[in-house]
């Protein structure tokens, strides 16, 4: 057949091998194209599915790590550790429109106070302060025994300080706004002019105390 035609046998060879070299680059051209979509779009789907829990989780867990974390005034801890020791209540919680309920629920109980610290000194052989504690516009004067560490505490606490009291009594007193007055007939008598304001005195023994830095 090569004989009879007017190509040599070689020049057909040639011909053939370009022919398929030809086709094979077309289609080694065309095949990555059809693919190369497919796998791009696969690897960004596969990208997008694996980041976004991974950062959904972290955050996640530092949300957690922040709710969780609470910041307690150590003074408020030993207030509540001394409140809970002597089971005292706390003398601000009390709500009293008369001296009676006061005095009733109160005396011969333990009771939380903080309050103002006028004075410290000693009577006797015996160690006292002096509080003042001011509760609805109302004033309560205390006077309580204590001894010489105690009263080295507060002394060293400042003007305010908590402690904790066994209330040994609650007297209605009465101050007298004026320190002037006149003698009639042997007898003392109360400047008018000036009158008297109302009180309740607490008496009793400190317990314990707290340092306050």
């Amino acid at each position: 057949m090569f004989a009879k035609s007017s190509f040599s046998p070689r020049i057909m060879l040639l011909v053939h091998t370009l022919i398929i070299i030809f086709v094979a680059i077309i289609l080694g051209a065309i095949s990555p194209d059809d693919e190369t979509p497919i796998t791009t779009n696969a690897a960004i789907v596969d990208a997008a599915t694996l980041k976004a829990p991974a950062k959904k989780k972290n955050k996640n867990k530092q949300t957690e790590i922040v709710d969780s974390i609470i910041v307690v005034d150590p003074i408020i801890l030993k207030v509540k550790e001394l409140a809970d020791t002597y089971k005292a209540r706390d003398f601000d919680d009390l709500k009293y429109e008369y001296t009676y309920d006061l005095q009733k629920d109160i005396v011969g109980k333990s009771v939380l106070f903080y309050a103002y610290i006028s004075d410290i000194y000693k009577e006797g052989k015996d160690i006292y302060f002096q509080a003042l504690k001011t509760v609805s516009n109302k004033n309560y004067y205390l006077k309580i025994k204590c001894d010489t560490s105690t009263a080295r505490i507060l002394r060293d606490n400042g003007l305010f300080s908590y402690f904790v009291i066994k209330v040994a009594a609650a007297e209605k007193v009465f101050i007298s706004t004026s320190q002037r007055g006149s003698k009639s007939s042997g007898n003392d008598v109360r400047d008018n002019s000036a009158p008297e304001r109302e009180t309740v005195l607490i008496t009793g023994k400190c317990l314990a105390t707290i340092k306050q830095e």
